[in-house]
C-alpha cells in the first residue's frame, strides 16, 4: 500500500533548477522557470508549450513559439491555428495552408420597402431611408479606416436587371442603393443583404 508525501505547508518547492518549482510566497507553480510570474507560468527560452494527446492518432500542442500563440498538431507537423506576433487570426478552413482569417465587420439584411426594417444584423446600429432605394447604413462600431470592401444583394422581383450599387462614405457609414442597372433608376427593394470586411 502506497502513501502519498505531504510537503510543508509553508516552503517552496523546486525540482532540478526550473524544471518546476512551486512558489509559496506568491502562490505560483513554474514549469521551466525558477521565477513564475503569473499562477502558472510555463516559460522556455524561445518557446512554451503545452501537450494534449485526446487519442493514440493526434496529439495536439498548444503554446508560444517564434510564430506567436499556436496550436501545433505534431501527428501531421502542421499549425492548425495560429494568433500571430501582430495580433492577426490565422487557421486553415479550406484555404489549403494557414492563412490569416479576415472577419466581417458588419452586415445586414434589411427590407427597403415602405418603412425601412432590419431582418437582422451584426455592428449595425440603423438604416436610414434617403429616398426611394437609397440608403445609409450606420455602423455601431466604426471602421479603423475608409479602406473597406462593401458588397451587397437585393432579392426582387420587380426588375431582372435589379441590383446593388454600394457606395463606402465614412468609418460610420455607407451608403447603399438598390436599382434597376437596365435604365439606371433607383428601386426599393423587399430584401437587401450587405456585408463589410476589413
Amino acid at each position: 500500500m502506497s502513501r502519498a508525501r505531504q510537503l510543508a505547508d509553508s516552503a517552496d518547492l523546486s525540482f532540478d533548477g526550473s524544471t518546476l518549482v512551486v512558489d509559496e510566497a506568491n502562490n505560483r507553480v513554474g514549469i521551466g522557470t525558477s521565477s513564475p510570474s503569473r499562477e502558472l507560468d510555463i516559460g522556455g527560452t524561445t518557446s512554451a508549450y503545452m501537450a494534449f494527446s485526446p487519442s493514440s492518432e493526434n496529439q495536439f500542442v498548444i503554446g508560444v513559439d517564434g510564430y506567436g500563440f499556436v496550436v501545433y498538431d505534431d501527428t501531421v507537423n502542421a499549425y492548425r491555428l495560429m494568433v500571430s506576433e501582430s495580433g492577426d487570426l490565422q487557421f486553415n478552413s479550406g484555404y489549403g495552408s494557414v492563412a490569416t482569417a479576415y472577419g466581417c465587420r458588419a452586415w445586414v439584411n434589411f427590407n427597403g420597402t415602405g418603412t425601412v426594417a432590419i431582418r437582422d444584423s451584426g455592428n449595425v446600429s440603423s438604416i436610414t431611408d434617403n429616398g426611394t432605394g437609397d440608403y445609409t447604413v450606420n455602423f455601431t462600431t466604426a471602421m479603423p479606416d475608409v479602406n473597406f470592401c462593401a458588397v451587397g444583394s437585393q432579392s426582387d422581383d420587380s426588375t431582372a436587371n435589379a441590383g446593388v450599387e454600394v457606395n463606402p462614405a465614412t468609418t460610420t457609414t455607407i451608403i447603399v442603393r438598390t436599382k434597376n442597372f437596365s435604365n439606371n433608376t433607383n428601386v426599393d427593394a423587399l430584401e437587401v443583404s450587405i456585408a463589410v470586411f476589413r
